[in-house]
């Protein structure tokens, strides 16, 4: 099997966007823009408007929410 390597682009690309969070957490997607500010998460970005969150960050948003499980 060749061997794979993860570039920083490809990273970011599979993280979800902001929708994405909002959507699994359970809130709008004004929610999700309220929470990351009131939390001081930086959002990743791709491209000149998506912006993703890291796992940990997505985690974080659905605890202090309280609207979805972390399961």
């Amino acid at each position: 099997m060749a061997p794979t390597t993860t570039t920083r682009s490809d990273y970011v690309r599979a993280l979800p966007k902001l929708s994405d969070v909002a959507e699994l957490v359970g809130l709008d997607a004004s929610g999700v823009t309220r929470a990351i500010k009131r939390l001081d998460i930086e959002p990743l970005r791709w491209g000149g408007r998506d912006k993703h969150l890291a796992v940990a960050d997505v985690l974080t948003i659905a605890a202090n929410a309280q609207r979805a499980s972390l399961e």
